[in-house]
């Protein structure tokens, strides 16, 4: 979504610097998608990191509390929360004029924007990862205790119980590296306007060229996150598979399956008289 809504707007931007042809309305409409859809993932990753804590700390909890319907209402929360915040901004804004850009926007309201849905967020996902990772340490050193000491019958409940923590882990550990790439990202651009915020005499033709490194930085992580995804994570894998190549991908159970169905609707012996050809159409 930054490649089609945000990304051309910078290109035309850093093409016609410094001038802006197409309107203050446009102008304010490219500000108002970067924080809408910026919010939304920041958001949205700090909504997964909550589901991995508690998958690894309550496990036994956690299919109680996080079911269908309050993971459903929490993407609803978080994109409608998003959207409000780029309709605010559409009327905060004033559009600029004379082919200039300009994002004129209470220096409150912008650190809210910056502090509040950013930087705060990065700091709750820290914390909870880190946890995540000294509950992990923890329940290694005493499996590795429960293991020598533990029966037979204690000790395949035990093997049981790790091999689910084990996989709670694992997607914890691939959404934990998402999560730190996003942060490597998107950190330095938002450490570079809060100091621009903060004091506007700072913003030199230096600054001025960094901040657009850490901005392009920043849209990098768009490209960055298929990739991460495909090479950390064997279930997305497969799930990408399934969504790219329904029909090709079926298991080889469910081809046998729909081939049993097949041969039981046809007359007794009539699959031995068919073809080979006509045999391979069962499992279509």
């Amino acid at each position: 979504m930054v490649a089609v809504f945000v990304l051309p707007f910078d290109v035309i931007y850093w093409i016609t610097f410094p001038r802006w042809p197409l309107g203050g309305y446009v102008c304010n409409l490219w500000n108002a998608s970067f924080f809408l859809f910026l919010t939304a993932s920041v958001l949205n990753l700090t909504a997964i990191s909550i589901d991995r804590y508690l998958a690894v700390v309550y496990p036994l909890r956690y299919t109680i509390w996080m079911t269908s319907k309050v993971a459903k209402s929490m993407i609803a929360s978080v994109w409608l929360y998003s959207f409000s915040i780029a309709i605010l901004l559409l009327f905060l804004l004033d559009p600029p004029k004379d082919e200039t850009y300009s994002f004129d926007l209470n220096p409150f309201v912008h650190g809210f924007l910056l502090i509040g849905n950013v930087i705060f967020p990065f700091l709750i996902m820290m914390i909870l990862y880190f946890k995540i990772y000294t509950i992990a340490k923890g329940h290694a050193q005493r499996t590795g205790v429960n293991t020598m000491t533990s029966s037979n019958r204690a000790s395949s409940v035990a093997s049981s119980r790790t091999t689910s923590f084990g996989r709670e882990l694992r997607i914890a550990k691939m959404l934990g590296i998402v999560v730190l790439c996003f942060v490597i990202c998107w950190l330095p651009f938002e450490i570079i306007n809060v100091v621009i915020l903060i004091d506007e005499g700072v913003e030199t033709c230096a600054v001025e060229l960094v901040d657009t490194v850490t901005c392009w930085l920043a849209y990098l992580h768009s490209s960055l996150n298929p990739l991460l995804y495909a090479f950390t994570g064997s279930e997305f894998r497969r799930a990408f598979r399934k969504l790219l190549c329904r029909r090709e991908w079926r298991t080889g159970a469910e081809l046998s399956h729909s081939q049993s169905n097949a041969a039981k609707r046809l007359p007794a012996g009539s699959v031995s008289d068919m073809k080979p050809q006509e045999i391979s159409s069962l499992h279509l």
